[in-house]
């Protein structure tokens, strides 16, 4: 029987995030927890491997990683991959298995020191069933334990625009990210918040096929526009902000003839109250 909790135990939750990841692929990925399922698809040579390893380098402060090869095993090609992204040295705990059926891979993963990051390459080579996605999500996603909990990404062929098989459809629907790589671009359907970009595998690759619309191609949501830094406008002379103008001061300036009159005015005006001051004194 299932767990029930109510809207406040909900809300009481507290998440593990993956700490350390750049702020381009947060944009991408969104703020992910450190146990989910991913899957990425697209045609050979559009960029799912190299996505895979952006994916992994991202992840890096997780932990251990096992890379299960079906398809390449321990061949040249899985060693050129090592050393043309430098794994050697950027991801010491990568490790590479040629192989496990389904109940070898619950008995590895379920071992206290096993990986945290588990790559699946390629999903139709390893010959899983859907049930089989579930086992593992089950015990290693979704598991109570909370030490057991892994990060599982599986890598997948296309026919058309979907993964290859039905198995590997109803693998895609479940999974909490969906990165579709497309002529070095990877499109991402996540349902962690805060993905608002797809991410750019390799420039000039894309830009051959994009062309001008990269940037649009980029941007899940409207890009930002750039903002010019304008220069205020100078203030009006009179320090008045917006159209109102400030009042002027009217000075009215007087002719010399006014001056003398109110001058002979006022010593006149003087002169009459001495004289009754000076009669009141009599």
């Amino acid at each position: 029987m299932g767990k029930t909790l109510n809207v406040k135990q909900i809300v009481q939750q507290v998440f593990q995030e993956v700490e350390g990841m750049p702020k381009e692929m947060v944009d991408c990925l969104g703020n992910i927890e450190d146990t989910f399922t991913c899957i990425i698809y697209g045609e050979s040579g559009h960029g799912k491997t190299n996505m895979t390893v952006q994916v992994l380098k991202a992840l890096k402060s997780l932990g251990s990683m096992l890379y299960i090869s079906w398809e390449e095993g321990h061949g040249r090609s899985i060693q050129d991959l090592v050393l043309r992204h430098n794994l050697d040295q950027e991801l010491p705990q990568l490790s590479f298995s040629d192989g496990e059926t389904i109940d070898e891979l619950m008995v590895t993963l379920g071992k206290k020191q096993s990986a945290k990051v588990v790559v699946l390459d390629t999903w139709q080579y390893s010959q899983y069933t859907f049930k089989d996605y579930m086992r593992l999500k089950e015990a290693f996603v979704m598991g109570k334990t909370a030490g057991r909990r892994k990060v599982i990404i599986i890598i997948s062929h296309v026919k058309g625009k979907e993964p290859h098989g039905t198995a590997a459809i109803q693998v895609k629907r479940d999974c909490n990210i969906k990165i579709h790589v497309d002529h070095y671009v990877g499109f991402i359907v996540s349902r962690f918040s805060g993905s608002i970009k797809n991410y750019l595998i390799y420039e000039a690759g894309a830009k051959k096929y994009y062309g001008k619309d990269l940037n649009k191609t980029l941007w899940k949501v409207a890009p930002p526009k750039e903002v010019k830094n304008k220069e205020p406008p100078p203030p009006s002379p009179e320090g008045v902000k917006g159209k109102q103008r400030a009042k002027k001061t009217v000075v009215k300036v007087l002719p010399e003839e006014t001056k003398e009159e109110q001058e002979m005015e006022l010593l006149t005006k003087l002169r009459e109250d001495k004289k009754k001051a000076a009669k009141k004194k009599v």
